[in-house]
């Protein structure tokens, strides 16, 4: 199977993954426990198991690098077609009137690359899929499909893995192994 890669200047659908030590999660939005809470934590992204897709929307090329701008795909959901932006504070949110039209880079990856091969074998697959019976050629498709990729915003600031919160930002935490599965080209 030959190594996927990036569409080059062209826009495309997919779902972002981050590899750690405890295995792979995708990148989702937050889910209010209650109605109070839905006004402070609704639409901000964070990792879990319940991705979403992304539409990435090719703009221009700039210094030699695509930039993007980011769309969730979420039917039936608020938040489909929300942009993703970046909040006064450094967060990572979806946005559906964009507040400053954030452009994203979105480039290959090949940082010790062996090394995410490696996590993808260590990941706990069982609790990622459960009973599915799909598991193994999900398996499969993960580990040969997915695209390790460094994402960063036009003003250069890259995302980050809150420490003590499972938020995305671009302010403080540590740089996630991000991964793309792509899903189709536009």
């Amino acid at each position: 199977m030959p190594t996927p890669t990036l569409p080059e200047a062209r826009s495309f659908t997919g779902k972002l993954y981050s590899l750690t030590p405890g295995g792979y999660q995708l990148v989702s939005m937050s889910v209010p426990m209650n109605e109070l809470q839905s006004q402070y934590t609704d639409g901000w992204l964070t990792l879990n198991h319940d991705g979403i897709a992304f539409r990435f929307n090719y703009r221009d090329t700039k210094d030699g690098h695509p930039r993007y701008s980011v769309t969730a795909q979420i039917p039936n959901n608020a938040h489909d077609g929300g942009q993703l932006e970046i909040s006064r504070n450094g967060y990572l949110g979806l946005y559906k009137v964009s507040t400053n039209d954030q452009l994203w880079h979105v480039l290959p990856d090949s940082r010790n690359l062996p090394d995410a091969k490696a996590l993808l074998k260590q990941t706990r697959w069982s609790e990622v899929f459960g009973n599915d019976p799909e598991e193994e050629r999900l398996k499969e498709c993960l580990k040969e499909c997915l695209i390790p990729v460094l994402m960063h915003c036009d003003q250069g600031r890259s995302i980050k893995l809150m420490a003590d919160e499972p938020y995305l930002s671009t302010t403080e935490g540590s740089e996630p192994r991000l991964f793309i599965d792509i899903e189709g080209e536009l």
